[in-house]
């Protein structure tokens, strides 16, 4: 793909965060490092929240690279159904907008109605991104490290609006852990920004 100037996306079921084994999560963080160029973003799912993963250098930590960790169409610990649509530059294959929508589970169940989805969340309007960039992602994540408001409307986002999540501004402790998911590029960087 190099060679012929093509892009690839990566799928995935088990995003390289905590799950991981080092040996595997660290190979990955290589080889996302190395194709930079022809990777163009990795959408994983497996713990059913909508989460993000800004991918870095492996040298000099500077955002390269983004993983979409989508939700799930079933219910999950509060979590109401979810999916994502992402809108792509059909040139350069990068997304350009990505929204979630949730399913209305109780309304349904209590009108006995059709199934409604709802629009969520729309990243680019909702945290005031330029675009979808791994630095406006970078960005996003120091935003969530310095803002409790910011950080209790990602953690609500994640959990498409479900009763899981606080409604009130998150802790220290919170952004913190906020913090580090979203900008560690593998399961060591995670456990080591967790440790400080």
């Amino acid at each position: 793909m190099e060679k012929k100037k093509q892009y690839a996306i990566i799928l995935g079921h088990v995003p390289n965060l905590d799950e991981c084994t080092r040996q595997y999560a660290r190979r990955y963080h290589t080889i996302a490092d190395r194709y930079q160029h022809v990777i163009r973003f990795g959408a994983f799912s497996h713990i059913h929240l909508e989460l993000y993963q800004v991918m870095r250098d492996v040298y000099h930590g500077s955002p390269i690279g983004l993983n979409l960790i989508v939700g799930s169409a079933t219910t999950y610990q509060g979590k109401p159904p979810s999916f994502d649509l992402l809108y792509l530059d059909p040139d350069t294959m990068l997304p350009v907008d990505i929204e979630t929508y949730a399913f209305d589970l109780e309304g349904a169940n209590k009108d006995d109605s059709a199934a409604v989805w709802k629009l969520h969340t729309d990243y680019r309007n909702d945290y005031g991104l330029a675009d979808l960039s791994p630095s406006s992602f970078k960005a996003l994540s120091d935003r969530i490290h310095t803002d409790p408001a910011v950080c209790q409307q990602y953690m609500a986002n994640s959990a498409a609006g479900g009763p899981k999540f606080p409604q009130t501004a998150c802790s220290e402790n919170d952004q913190w852990d906020q913090y580090c998911q979203t900008i560690a590029s593998d399961s060591d960087e995670l456990y080591e920004c967790k440790d400080q």
